[in-house]
């Protein structure tokens, strides 16, 4: 699991279109706005696991709060790796990857959908602990 994590002091996005594998999503519903947020960009690759879920999780939640974010939104982002994870296996993983977050890190966290194109804008912070790339 590949992720480009961005301290966010607003994350805007709004669904585009849907891939193949797109999750339903209702259009009353098709655009969401955060603040203080943990931005995560997250590739499944084809070798990951819930335990690569549990690994990434822990360390998610150890920037949240190195960065001062209120909530941790984490996005599926097919293009930071060229061996992705089969896209029922990446929806599951990412899918834990919220929940786990959740669990560990106590902040209220959030999955945008799986499969969609989105048109996004975020404002990124400056800050020492506002940028990274992790690989799991």
């Amino acid at each position: 699991m590949k992720c480009l994590i961005l301290h966010s002091e607003r994350y805007q996005f709004t669904l585009d279109h849907p891939t193949p594998v797109a999750d339903p999503y209702p259009p009353a519903e098709a655009q969401s706005s955060f603040t203080n947020a943990l931005l995560v960009l997250a590739t499944a690759e084809r070798n990951d696991s819930l335990l690569t879920v549990e690994r990434a999780a822990t360390e998610l939640a150890r920037l949240a709060h190195l960065a001062g974010a209120d909530l941790l939104v984490i996005n599926p982002f097919a293009h930071l790796s060229d061996a992705l994870a089969r896209p029922a296996l990446a929806k599951q993983l990412t899918d834990a990857l919220v929940e786990q977050v959740r669990a560990v890190s106590g902040k209220p966290s959030f999955g945008t959908p799986f499969g969609w194109y989105k048109q996004f804008s975020v404002d990124v912070y400056g800050h020492s602990n506002s940028q990274f790339f992790r690989q799991f």
